[in-house]
């Protein structure tokens, strides 16, 4: 993820400290890196997935329950609207 320089600088004088360094004295330390050579932030795949998992995993919940309730022999297509009906990743 790029960051303009400009919101690079707010956040100096915000906290009085570089991003870099605020980043490495949180308790994302682990997870998250700064380089302010290319004003660029890198977060680990895990922590995006942990993002999203929960709300994915609470759809696939209710199409489990509501596919429970019918006859799923009779349904040949289900339709899935918005951001996660357009992602490859199938569970």
């Amino acid at each position: 993820m790029h960051f303009n320089p400009e919101l690079v600088k707010l956040s100096q004088e915000e906290f009085g400290k570089y991003l870099e360094q605020k980043i490495s004295e949180s308790e994302f330390k682990d997870t998250l890196s700064f380089t302010k050579q290319q004003y660029c932030m890198k977060i680990k795949s895990s922590e995006i997935q942990k993002i999203f998992d929960t709300s994915v995993n609470t759809i696939v919940s209710s199409l489990k329950e509501i596919l429970g309730k019918c006859q799923a022999d009779n349904i040949s297509t289900i339709l899935l609207v918005g951001g996660y009906s357009e992602s490859i990743r199938q569970r």
